[in-house]
């Protein structure tokens, strides 16, 4: 019991001395009310222009440009960071000058914004650095499966973000990233035909402004992203397909080639009488059949609208099969003028009469 009126006596001693000491200093409270009445109407402005600033040019703005957007998250970040203390600091300010809370609710939504695509931007940089690495692989090691079960994994993640951030702008645009990139990849696929030569590369560099180095050991996927095959899908299916189309008239091209290298004449015994005379030209309809059939074939790959690249050698073997065909008519012609005029000069009674012209065959 003493304890406790002891104790209650220095409680009332303290309180009014506080009381006290409060009424003195209530002036200089006022002052400091006043100054930070003053500060906080300066950062509200700042504030403000803050707000409007971020949401017509910060990071949720940039469009298909992530890049940029990333380095805005930076900038913009240490700004809401910084505004942040501020505004907890003059709250504290306010509570203890017995100041009216201000309301932060504009700008504390700002922040939430900012903290939901700062989860987009954070997938993109891991999905960046992903193809990045994919990147650096050799075009000849391509593994088209291991590039869509990646971007695949990404995709999912991204499905598993909350609506309204799946949603927002930046949102959109690292979907549609992702898509194009997914995209791009059987396009590559189709780009490891056989068919596609040095030319079809060339044509498909100058279509999408990408030169690069095709050497085995320098040409990298890295090279193929810089295109955007995206953006060229047209163009390099195109390509693909007349690579295609040319290549069948290559092969066929080399077909024929191959067909004429093998060809023999089929050169037969000739006897007359018992003696053996010679070697005369055999049957030829089965090589005036081939012929006719590749003279054929080659007026049809000369009117292809595929034919450029080997016109030059289409038209020179339609030359050469001309050349043949006249060759063995004059040939066939002859042979059957001469076993006619042998009949007559090396029998019978023209010999006697003629043995000048009859020596030509015997």
């Amino acid at each position: 019991m003493i304890m406790a009126y002891h104790l209650e006596k220095r409680w009332k001693k303290i309180y009014h001395s506080a009381l006290l000491r409060s009424g003195k200093l209530q002036p200089t409270k006022a002052k400091f009310a006043e100054i930070t009445q003053k500060e906080i109407h300066t950062f509200s402005e700042e504030l403000a222009k803050f707000i409007t600033k971020f949401r017509t040019e910060g990071p949720g703005t940039v469009g298909l440009d992530l890049d940029k957007g990333v380095e805005l998250m930076d900038t913009y970040g240490k700004e809401i960071d910084l505004m942040d203390r501020q505004r907890i600091e003059l709250e504290n300010a306010e509570k203890l000058f017995d100041i009216p809370l201000t309301d932060y609710s504009d700008f504390l939504q700002c922040k939430l914004e900012y903290e939901e695509i700062q989860v987009v931007y954070k997938l993109y940089v891991q999905q960046k650095v992903a193809r990045e690495k994919w990147s650096h692989t050799l075009w000849a090691n391509l593994n088209p499966q291991a590039l869509l079960e990646g971007i695949d994994n990404f995709m999912k993640e991204f499905r598993m973000l909350p609506k309204n951030i799946r949603q927002a702008p930046v949102g959109q645009a690292l979907d549609t990233k992702m898509k194009q990139f997914k995209s791009s990849i059987p396009l590559m696929l189709s780009l490891k035909d056989e068919a596609l030569r040095e030319r079809h590369w060339m044509k498909l560099m100058e279509k999408t402004g990408q030169h690069f180095d095709m050497s085995p050991d320098r040409f990298t996927l890295e090279n193929m992203f810089a295109m955007e095959l995206h953006k060229y899908q047209d163009i390099a299916e195109e390509i693909i397909n007349n690579a295609i189309k040319e290549l069948a008239i290559e092969r066929s091209v080399q077909e024929i080639a191959h067909i004429w290298q093998r060809m023999c004449f089929n050169m037969i015994r000739y006897e007359k009488g018992g003696r053996m005379r010679g070697h005369i030209l055999g049957a030829t309809d089965e090589i005036m059949q081939v012929l006719e059939e590749n003279s054929m074939n080659l007026q049809s790959m000369a009117a292809s609208q595929f034919i450029g690249p080997f016109m030059p050698t289409v038209q020179r073997w339609e030359k050469h099969l001309t050349l043949i065909s006249e060759i063995i008519d004059e040939w066939v012609s002859v042979q059957r003028k001469w076993l006619y005029l042998e009949g007559i000069f090396i029998d019978g009674d023209i010999s006697s009469q003629l043995p000048e012209e009859a020596k030509n065959f015997n």
